[in-house]
């Protein structure tokens, strides 16, 4: 190791996840005992599944809950396309690339001469 501060995540060698792991924490969430929020704002049924954890943690309506709605909306229908924009794609003409008096380093290799200052 050497100076300063550190590090605040573990080694990868000190913890042994493994392949599966995020499943095995969800299929145990029944374990913790959580209960949802009632309608009278009191503790309500037991939560016994991830999906009704989701459920609970959605019947919020914060920023939280918000942003559970967009994820499992990515999840359902994939991460949208974003798309890109190329000269042509919107109807206007390809404009070529001005270098005006700068040395041009993409010139092809067969091209007479060299740019190179040394």
């Amino acid at each position: 190791m050497g100076a300063g501060r550190k590090k605040n995540e573990p080694e990868a060698g000190d913890i042994q996840i493994g392949k599966g792991f995020a499943t095995r924490v969800l299929e145990r969430i029944g374990e913790l005992g959580l209960r949802a929020i009632g309608p009278n704002g009191k503790p309500g049924e037991k939560i016994k599944t991830v999906e009704d954890y989701v459920l609970d943690i959605l019947a919020a309506r914060d920023a939280a809950s918000r942003d559970m709605v967009k994820l499992m909306l990515a999840y359902r229908h994939g991460k949208p396309v974003q798309p890109t924009i190329q000269a042509g794609s919107q109807g206007e003409a390809e404009i070529p690339l001005n270098r005006g008096n700068l040395p041009s380093h993409f010139r092809s290799a067969h091209a007479g001469g060299s740019d190179k200052p040394n």
